[in-house]
This record gives C-alpha cells, structure tokens and sequence, in this order.
C-alpha cells in the first residue's frame, strides 16, 4: 500500500489500483487494471456521485441532496447503466434541534427487474449530548 500526504491512499500496487484526491482530500478517481471511477461532491464535500467505466458498460449513480443545507441526507438518486435507468434510492429524515438524522427512512427500487422491486429501511440514530 501507498500513502500520500495526510495518510491517504495512492495506490494499492498488489491489486492495480491507484487513487487521485483534490486538494480537499477527497478520492475524486480510482483507477484500476479494468476500470476506471470518477466521484463527484458539493462545495462542502458531499457525495453527489460517481461513475464507474469498464470495457463493457458505464455506470453512474447521481444524487440529490436536499435544498436546505441542514437535511442533506435527505436525497434522491438515480443509477444508469449506458444511459437507461436501472433504480433509485430516496432517504428523507428527521431530525434533532442539532441538525443530526435521528430517524431516516430509506427507499431502494430496482428498476433493473419487472416489475421493480422495492426495498423500504429505516435507520435510527441514537445521539448523546453532554
């Protein structure tokens, strides 16, 4: 294994894989022997998506987050494989006095299959203030 310095990842040389970050620290591409991933964030650095390229196929998985700044979990996304729609993800929350997901709720439908088959989760945080 490689670092890079703040001990980020530059490479994996045993699996072919090297790493690329922004001056934020972020990964913003991965490359690998027959692959390549591109990740995108906002200004603050927040996920909003990547794309991943082999010989065969392009997939890319786009997000929205929220308008307000303060409920970015909540979000949609879409995932294409060349250009046709294959699922989506919504996550809407709830959320404490802090700003802090407390109770989310997760959607995930796979378009990939007729017809689409939904997978609904909830996930709760437990936060303790001091």
């Amino acid at each position: 294994m490689q670092l890079q310095g703040k001990c980020q990842l530059a490479a994996l040389p045993s699996a072919g894989v090297t790493w690329e970050t922004d001056d934020n620290g972020f990964v913003v591409s991965a490359t690998g022997k027959e692959m390549k991933v591109e990740y995108r964030y906002d200004s603050e650095g927040y996920p909003l998506g990547k794309t991943t390229i082999n010989s065969q196929n392009t997939l890319s998985v786009t997000a929205k987050p929220s308008a307000d700044p303060r409920k970015k979990l909540d979000y949609t996304a879409v995932s294409r494989v060349d250009d046709r729609q294959v699922g989506n993800v919504t996550q809407s929350c709830e959320y404490d006095a802090y700003a802090n997901p407390v109770d989310c709720r997760l959607v995930i439908v796979d378009e990939s299959v007729k017809p689409a088959v939904s997978h609904h989760y909830t996930i709760k945080n437990r936060i303790d203030y001091y």
